[in-house]
């Protein structure tokens, strides 16, 4: 189908030279030829029967490619769990725009001014066709965005990236930003977070809520899930999503009781109105296990 776009666009070119000299005729016509019974030459000759604009062909055709890209991306990221730099069509191209140069003019001009900016505008409008040319001709394959999503990995394979991402994300989820401290404690088997979480009382509605949709959060969900699949699974369990993560819940959902999991080593959640976060394990080795593989524990 984007080949088959293009390759559409392509074949307008007819009609660009068509609109091109239907304009041409149409400005060589002095209005008093045409004039007659108070039909000006626009009522009587429509040069607006062809419109074609290059500029509009050029974003749909940076549309495709980008799709193109974004699809191939996609893959490698749903199907890995690693993260991808985006990239747009115009990384890839390397087409440089020219830069219109009477941009920004405001001050008058003389005559001498004046004909210097219409050689100027000339040349310019020439380059911004070849540009606008070049882009809705240019080929986009596969190999180049293969290239750098294999260079990303920087020698790493796609497991040893997810796993690495996973840990380093949790490390900075419990540590704070600004003074280094860490945001957890190791007791009994089980992991209490601090500052992790907002817990609050509605000023309206008169109950406390607790918000469950921060990045931190998210990140020890998702390395909880991946110690626990035994190291299977590199994204948050979908039944933890639909229990354990949303914008906000409150009292009347339950989230402040103790929630089992299901899980094989990570047994239960505990919620506190001060935004504490309780992870309790099936035992303490892998709760210091997970600590010290995915929270940079020393203890």
């Amino acid at each position: 189908m984007r080949t088959a776009a293009r390759a559409l666009y392509k074949s307008v070119t007819a009609l660009q030279e068509l609109k091109k000299r239907d304009n041409e005729f149409y400005n060589s016509v002095s209005e008093n030829a045409y004039y007659s019974g108070g039909n000006y030459k626009c009522q009587i000759y429509s040069h607006e029967f062809v419109k074609t604009d290059k500029d509009d062909f050029k974003k749909t055709v940076e549309q495709t490619h980008n799709i193109f890209i974004r699809q191939i991306n996609s893959y490698f990221r749903n199907k890995y769990n690693v993260s991808i730099e985006e990239k747009d069509f115009e990384d890839y191209s390397k087409f440089e725009k020219p830069e219109d140069p009477d941009k920004g003019w405001r001050r008058r001009q003389t005559d001498e001014e004046l004909e210097q900016a219409l050689a100027r505008r000339k040349e310019y409008e020439a380059k911004l066709d070849n540009y606008l040319d070049n882009i809705i001709n240019a080929e986009m394959h596969y190999s180049p965005i293969i290239d750098d999503i294999f260079n990303s990995l920087d020698g790493f394979s796609f497991t040893e990236k997810a796993d690495k991402e996973i840990k380093d994300a949790a490390k900075e989820a419990v540590k704070n930003k600004w003074t280094g401290e860490l945001k957890y404690t190791v007791n009994n088997g089980r992991i209490s977070f601090s500052k992790i979480l907002f817990s609050h009382k509605c000023s309206v509605f008169k109950r406390y809520e607790i918000s469950l949709d921060s990045s931190d959060y998210k990140s020890i969900l998702k390395a909880l899930t991946y110690f626990d699949s035994d190291y299977k699974q590199s994204d948050i369990y979908n039944s933890w999503i639909n229990h354990f993560v949303s914008y906000k819940k409150d009292e009347r959902d339950g989230i402040y009781d103790n929630h089992y999991t299901n899980g094989l080593k990570v047994n239960y959640f505990k919620y506190y109105k001060n935004g504490k976060f309780d992870v309790t394990f099936d035992n303490h080795t892998n709760a210091l296990n997970f600590a010290r593989e995915f929270l940079g524990y020393a203890g």
